[in-house]
Parts: C-alpha cells; sequence; structure tokens
C-alpha cells in the first residue's frame, strides 16, 4: 500500500504470483499528485521477468513534487493485517514529467529467476 497524504491509490501485491499492471496513468484533474504507472509482483519466481518486485511512480505534474517521508507498503494477500514490507521512498523529488523506480525486495535462489532491474531510485538494488 502506499501511504502519501492518502494521496495515492491503496494497492495489494500478491505475494507467490506474478502480477504486472500497466494502465493508462490517471491522477488529479490539475495533475498535482503522483500516480501508479506500473507495478510488478512475482519477481524471482518461476517464469518471472524480473528477480525484484517493483513499483513505478510518475509525476504528471508540472512541479518537482518531494516524497520525503513517503514509503511504499505491502504485504501478501493471505498474510496479516500487518506489513510485511515497507520501503521508505527517502529524501527525493519527482521532478515533472519523470518516472521513480520502488524495487522490492529480490529473490535469489539458488538459480536466480529473472533480469536484474536497473539501479532503483529507492529500495533494493538488483544483484
Amino acid at each position: 500500500m502506499f501511504r502519501a497524504a492518502s494521496r495515492l491509490t491503496a494497492l495489494s501485491l500478491i505475494a507467490g504470483s506474478t502480477v504486472a499492471i500497466s494502465l493508462p496513468a490517471h491522477s488529479a484533474t490539475d495533475n498535482s499528485t503522483l500516480v501508479i504507472q506500473q507495478v510488478y509482483g512475482g519477481g524471482g519466481n518461476s517464469g518471472a521477468i524480473y528477480r525484484n518486485d517493483f513499483v513505478v511512480l510518475k509525476n504528471p505534474s508540472t512541479k518537482a513534487i518531494s516524497v520525503n517521508g513517503w514509503s511504499v507498503q505491502y504485504r501478501s494477500a493471505t498474510g496479516t493485517a500487518a506489513f510485511s514490507g515497507v520501503i521508505n521512498l527517502g529524501n527525493h523529488e519527482i521532478p515533472a514529467g519523470a518516472s521513480f523506480l520502488v524495487a522490492g525486495a529480490i529473490q535469489v535462489p539458488a538459480t536466480p529467476v529473472g533480469d536484474v532491474l536497473p539501479e532503483p531510485d529507492a529500495g533494493n538494488s538488483g544483484v
């Protein structure tokens, strides 16, 4: 789930299955908030394209937006009410029109599955 002053849509990633969502990004009518541009779940699982789960945030506005104090939080669909993962976004500003890559935990089985992500803006880097 995203916690960003309640401006971003709540989102759950399902552990154990590959989930990729790529829908047109929609934002406030004045384009003043970030949008979730892409979500990938199931990184590292059998048949996965990437080793990490990840979320891409997009700034559709004409001004930089600070994510200082924000985090991406997720849990398994079968998990408890507590969040199992929290990725702090750090002290960053997302420039106008730019995207921001947030990498989740990397799955490294004995035989790695999937490609390594580019260097993320926040979260875990690939190995």
